[in-house]
């Protein structure tokens, strides 16, 4: 055998076509939807949104797998449904949007938890303050859903006289909507925010 021959068979051994990485995917209001609730006088519960996301993250459809996630959110962007309520977020004793106008969240590792489901660990920072939050994913046609929950407190919002009667825990789920590729129904998805 000739060496140049030697060298193709080499070469076809050991080489083997790179792994394409998951492409990113841009992140905006029409196929994100981050909301939030929480509970208010013991019994009744608050709801709202946000209308203002950007940023990107990665899915690869034939791994099933959701990550590189990263997200910046408008605080000013809140939306309960009752402008003076919105108004009360937006102040000091909450988001201090003329402060803090934005809330950014990165990962930093994902790992997948089931046949349609996952653990994406990131942070997240609020009001100058940067926390780890685990969010809990379920993929399931062509969609992934997340939740989350969070204390005002670790953000350094002020209870005040609020602290009395709204509570410190805020649950957050969030929608990633026309996933390409495609994902089977997800089984188990995470329940809506209590």
């Amino acid at each position: 055998m000739s060496r140049l021959a030697a060298f193709f068979l080499a070469f076809l051994f050991i080489w083997q076509p790179a792994q394409a990485m998951p492409a990113p995917h841009m992140v905006t209001p029409d196929n994100v939807g981050v909301g939030f609730s929480i509970r208010y006088m013991l019994v009744a519960k608050a709801s709202g949104r946000f209308n203002d996301i950007t940023g990107s993250y990665s899915f690869d459809p034939e791994a099933d797998e959701l990550g590189a996630i990263d997200v910046t959110i408008g605080t000013g962007s809140v939306d309960t449904g009752s402008p003076g309520r919105d108004r009360d977020l937006a102040g000091e004793d909450f988001f201090w949007t003329d402060r803090y106008p934005t809330m950014h969240f990165i990962s930093r590792h994902a790992v997948r938890t089931g046949p349609h489901a996952g653990r994406v660990e990131g942070d997240l920072t609020l009001r100058g303050v940067t926390r780890p939050v685990v969010l809990m994913v379920a993929l399931g046609d062509h969609m992934a859903t997340a939740t989350t929950s969070v204390k005002r407190s670790e953000f350094g919002m002020r209870p005040g006289l609020a602290g009395l009667v709204i509570a410190d825990k805020v649950d957050i789920r969030i929608e990633i909507r026309d996933l390409p590729g495609g994902t089977a129904p997800a089984t188990g998805a995470p329940p809506p925010p209590a």
